[in-house]
C-alpha cells in the first residue's frame, strides 16, 4: 500500500543538501510544487487531448529527482497501467491517488526544509 512507503528519500535529500545547499532545494523545491500541480491538473479526468502514460512519465522522472520517492513509485505503475490501458485518459480514483500523494508528499517535503534552515 501507498501509506507503506516513506514519502521522502532522505539520504538522496540529505546528499543534495551537502551539494547544492539548502537555498537552491527550497528553489527547485518552488518550481516543482508550480510543475507538478500542472501535470497533473493535465491528467485530470476533465482533461482532454492528455498523452497520461507521458505525463506519469514526466512526473515519475521529476518526483524522483526531488526525493519524492512514494510519488514517483505511484506515478511509474500509473505509466505502466496507462501504457496497457486504451483510454489515454487517468481513471477519476488514479487521479485523485495522484493528487493526495502529491499533497502529501509536498507537505513531508516542505516540513523536512523548513528543519533544514
Amino acid at each position: 500500500a501507498i501509506d507503506d512507503e516513506p514519502l521522502l528519500d532522505l539520504t538522496q535529500l540529505e546528499q543534495d543538501k551537502e551539494v547544492l545547499g539548502v537555498n537552491a532545494l527550497i528553489a527547485m523545491f518552488e518550481l516543482f510544487s508550480d510543475s507538478s500541480a500542472e501535470q497533473i491538473a493535465s491528467l485530470s479526468p476533465a482533461a482532454t487531448n492528455c498523452d497520461a502514460a507521458k505525463l506519469l512519465h514526466a512526473l515519475k522522472g521529476s518526483s524522483a529527482s526531488m526525493g519524492l520517492i512514494a510519488l514517483a513509485q505511484l506515478a511509474k505503475r500509473l505509466e505502466v497501467v496507462q501504457k496497457n490501458s486504451a483510454s489515454n485518459l487517468l481513471g477519476f480514483t488514479q487521479y485523485q491517488q495522484l493528487e493526495s500523494c502529491r499533497q502529501a508528499s509536498i507537505a513531508a517535503l516542505q516540513q523536512w526544509l523548513e528543519r533544514q534552515s
